[in-house]
């Protein structure tokens, strides 16, 4: 059994749409992407048996953070991730990996790993004695063949729901896909605006890559307007091979009137998407462990069910890693004095 870097495309896609565990942030659709929208060394790993055949890939990025942090990141800028492995070979792959990933940190002089998985009996294969496992957060994943979109409107929506996103249609707003970088550039004028005040917006290059890479086939747009006036958009990837849509994002037009409830006709109309191209899940993204979150409740109310993820943190400098979650401590105690744009922006470093 060894590890290697990727040399054969087509083996790797292959992989990946028949894994359990593959989701589109695996495919080398978007490794493009990232590869070309950020400054990361890219380090794409393969493990095979002694028959040469294809057991685990493991996508990984080496990213510099706030200094002095070079992190082995799976995967960065992504909503999920991680090594995938034939689950039969878990223990054996995930041993060889890690004796692997710990050589060559010590050559490329990385602080730690940082891996995304929804496997925890990979995560247990992974984990070290110095290893941090963080369990804060999941992915909320809708399946259209248990919930059908009928099933929603009619038992899991509640009567001010259905009376939410019947007002756009009343009120003469139209739901449109986009079709060309005037619409990209309509979602990005609204998602600026927002994500500025969080203090963490993406340049508009990134998004420009991901059309120019991935649109149509791979990636969408869903913008709410009335008129020349757009006051919602909603991005998403597509994943054929799995049947699946990936909401990755909705800007909304803050000063619009609380009369209309953006978010609800987003998710509504990227459900009609779905069920009309034949996907049968849509995942809503990263979201709090705690059921009490906003966020957890508000894509309960769509039908969308709670997957744990888990962030595995492997050191190879202890004392940087000290030094690290340190600052983390200290940060959350500074938390509630700090402005949250600042406490957003090392978060993201971290």
């Amino acid at each position: 059994m060894i590890v290697e870097p990727l040399r054969d495309e087509n083996e790797w896609e292959n992989f990946v749409a028949t894994s359990p565990k593959g989701t589109f942030f695996h495919t080398l659709r978007w490794k493009e992407v990232l590869e070309k929208s950020f400054p990361y060394e890219t380090l794409y790993l393969v493990i095979r048996d002694s028959n040469d055949k294809l057991i685990g890939i493991c996508p990984f990025f080496i990213t510099k953070k706030l200094w002095p942090f070079r992190v082995l990141d799976s995967l960065p800028n992504s909503d999920l991730g991680g090594p995938l492995m034939k689950e039969e070979y878990n223990k054996e792959a995930a041993s060889l990996l890690k004796d692997y990933l710990k050589e060559l940190s010590s050559d490329k002089g990385i602080t730690y790993a940082k891996i995304r998985l929804s496997d925890p009996k990979l995560c247990e294969c992974l984990k070290t004695r110095a290893s941090k496992v963080d369990t804060n957060s999941g992915t909320m994943i809708l399946d259209l063949t248990e919930k059908p979109m009928d099933f929603i409107w009619n038992k899991i929506f509640k009567q001010k729901q259905r009376k939410y996103i019947k007002r756009f249609e009343h009120d003469g707003f139209i739901t449109k896909e986009a079709k060309d970088t005037e619409d990209l550039n309509k979602f990005y004028a609204l998602y600026h605006q927002n994500a500025i005040k969080r203090g963490v917006p993406y340049p508009f290059t990134y998004y420009r890559n991901v059309f120019d890479l991935l649109y149509p086939n791979s990636f969408n747009i869903i913008l709410i307007e009335r008129g020349e006036i757009c006051i919602g958009g909603g991005i998403f990837f597509i994943y054929p091979e799995r049947k699946v849509i990936y909401m990755a994002g909705a800007a909304l037009d803050k000063t619009v009137s609380s009369r209309y409830k953006i978010y609800y006709k987003l998710r509504w109309e990227t459900i009609k998407y779905a069920h009309r191209n034949g996907f049968r899940y849509l995942s809503f993204g990263p979201t709090p462990s705690d059921p009490g979150s906003v966020y957890y409740s508000l894509k309960s109310e769509f039908g969308a069910e709670f997957y744990q993820d888990y962030f595995l943190y492997l050191p190879f400098n202890g004392k940087l890693f000290f030094l690290r979650e340190n600052a983390i401590k200290i940060g959350r105690k500074m938390k509630n004095r700090l402005p949250k744009t600042l406490v957003r922006r090392v978060e993201s470093k971290l």
